[in-house]
């Protein structure tokens, strides 16, 4: 497996240059629904469904906006390969072709979540384990999700979160967000299966919000979009001429 490296230069050069991408890609990003009490000295777990290519940098703008904790993000082996600049930021890898893989990186996962700097990090797991359409059900949690947590000998606070982009009234898509409320870990046979239909449910919610027109927090604001620069000089000619 591929370990992370963190690097203060590389994220501050990354943060240079995600921010305004992301700006530019996106209208705005949104946060509905309540957002969980944070505990302060205990790990985080953000379990995200997996549906674009950005999802991994929401995660990044939702520990500078919320969290602010030391970043770890699990990714596929072949893709950290491709880009391995994201292991200064906390990125390390898991190889599900191989058993031997999965269990190296699992085991490095545990080994993040314990000791005294394990309650300043914030560690982000895709459960689905692979980029499938939003719609997909069953979501197809991965068990290694359930390895891990029956090795952990510390609590940590486990919180799924909902990503759904949408082309609405403007030039850009708009990402909505919604957190779950704490996930409780109580080692039954079924809970993998449960912690999945909750996720579902979750997204059922997020998408009802979005329907409903609610806004929420907005944790980013886009660049303005061709139209909204042609409908205010629009209104300021149309001022100009009355």
């Amino acid at each position: 497996m591929i370990t992370a490296r963190h690097s203060k230069a590389a994220q501050a050069l990354f943060h240079l240059y995600i921010m305004p991408a992301m700006q530019r890609q996106f209208h705005s990003v949104h946060l509905l629904g309540d957002e969980p009490a944070w505990p302060a000295h205990t790990p985080l777990i953000i379990l995200p469904n997996h549906s674009t290519w950005w999802d991994g940098f929401v995660i990044y703008l939702l520990n500078i906006r919320l969290w602010r904790r030391q970043p770890w993000v699990m990714m596929l082996e072949e893709q950290l390969r491709k880009r391995p600049f994201f292991r200064r930021l906390g990125v390390f890898s898991i190889d599900p072709a191989t058993p031997g893989g999965v269990r190296r990186s699992l085991r490095y996962t545990r080994e993040l979540l314990s000791g005294e700097e394990a309650g300043g990090r914030m560690l982000c797991l895709f459960p689905q384990g692979e980029l499938l359409p939003w719609d997909h059900r069953p979501l197809g949690y991965k068990p290694g999700l359930i390895w891990l947590l029956q090795r952990l000998e510390s609590p940590v606070c486990l919180v799924q979160l909902g990503i759904r982009g949408e082309f609405l009234q403007q030039q850009r898509p708009q990402l909505f967000l919604e957190f779950s409320p704490p996930l409780e870990w109580s080692g039954g046979e079924n809970t993998l299966r449960e912690w999945e239909q909750a996720h579902a449910a979750l997204l059922e919610r997020l998408s009802g919000r979005i329907a409903a027109g609610e806004e929420g927090r907005i944790l980013l604001q886009g660049r303005r979009s061709v139209d909204a620069r042609w409908q205010y000089w629009r209104g300021l000619l149309r001022r100009e001429v009355l």
